[in-house]
């Protein structure tokens, strides 16, 4: 499980696809953003824009259009941003995700190096980080109790960011306390 990673293919030494992508994750929400980052990597390349081209998060798939490429500098190997595309994926509600599937193609249709080489599919199954989904246990105590008031105190198993109080029940005021958990 991870919430980063990458993925390629190569049909040819110098010519492929390789894609990156990463998740942020809501505790809140049960969910990840999954971004797919897609790049042409080449050597010397000559093509013209291509609108085929896809990309496609957990079942969400987008068609896209490539540039044309004109680089004759085959001394080292270059790189294209072709797409940056974002799902969000929903987890189970355990916090689990797993089976996640990530692709991308661009095509091609010639020969490169020696190799035919029609459309490169780069394709990859991930597992996400689970999502915690335990309840947070939190301990109040009273203590300091006087005629004119007393004092409560809270200790939570969790980092809470913005501790609140009520003695009504309906209208809630930030405490002094800083973020934390107590």
């Amino acid at each position: 499980m991870a919430l980063s990673g990458n993925f390629s293919k190569y049909p040819s030494t110098y010519l492929g696809l390789y894609c990156t992508w990463s998740a942020t994750q809501s505790v809140t929400g049960n969910y990840s953003d999954v971004t797919l980052k897609v790049y042409l990597k080449y050597a010397s390349l000559y093509v013209g824009a291509r609108d085929d081209c896809t990309a496609s998060i957990n079942g969400t798939s987008e068609t896209f259009s490539s540039p044309a490429i004109s680089e004759d500098d085959s001394s080292t190997t270059h790189s294209k941003l072709l797409k940056t595309k974002k799902v969000r994926v929903n987890h189970n509600s355990d916090g689990t995700k797993t089976g996640v599937k990530l692709s991308a193609s661009w095509r091609f249709d010639g020969t490169y190096a020696g190799t035919s080489i029609g459309t490169i599919t780069a394709s990859a199954t991930i597992s996400l980080d689970a999502i915690d989904r335990t309840a947070p246990t939190i301990k109040c105590t009273v203590g300091s109790i006087t005629a004119n008031g007393f004092k409560i105190s809270a200790t939570s198993s969790a980092k809470a960011d913005i501790w609140q109080y009520s003695t009504n029940g309906t209208g809630w005021h930030n405490s002094n306390a800083a973020s934390g958990t107590a």
